[in-house]
């Protein structure tokens, strides 16, 4: 991913984030206008080392990263309830991931779901400590919910001031 105002020096080869996911294609579909839907799983993160440019496109060499995962088996099942929860915060329906998945794995995907830039993504994804990672992704999603519950006390109302339409 590059760095946040790449677009102003695309040509001068912008910075890249130093962590980057790596993963497996599950599918791919051909689309109309030569585009593609591709689906990819996340396998590990990997620091970047960028190249020397020898040919036209950058090339870097990467070092996979190992996560540091919860250890404690009630901490595990306390943060996939949370998880859970925060899942089906977003959706009108009930949602029940996978007990398979690793903690790190809920916690991109639902960090995926909600919402933000992908700079702050990015921040999030960096985040080795899994406790930490699903932390984050919570706090987002209990921010998401109190924007929410704000909108939805605002509507109905018509006072005067009208940025409140």
């Amino acid at each position: 991913l590059l760095i946040p105002s790449w677009d102003t020096e695309y040509f001068e080869k912008p910075e890249i984030f130093p962590v980057a996911g790596v993963g497996s294609m599950v599918s791919c579909q051909r689309m109309p206008e030569n585009r593609f839907n591709i689906l990819i799983e996340g396998k590990s993160r990997a620091r970047l080392e960028e190249l020397p440019q020898e040919i036209p496109y950058r090339q870097t060499r990467f070092t996979l990263l190992n996560e540091q995962p919860v250890t404690d088996p009630a901490k595990q099942k306390q943060l996939r309830i949370e998880l859970t929860e925060g899942f089906c915060s977003l959706t009108d329906e009930i949602v029940l991931p996978d007990p398979k998945r690793p903690l790190g794995y809920l916690a991109d995907v639902l960090l995926i779901a909600a919402g933000v830039s992908l700079a702050e993504k990015q921040r999030i994804f960096s985040i080795l400590d899994v406790e930490a990672r699903v932390h984050e992704v919570l706090n987002l999603v209990d921010q998401a919910k109190l924007q929410s519950s704000r909108c939805n006390s605002a509507r109905g109302r018509s006072p005067q001031n009208p940025l409140w339409n």
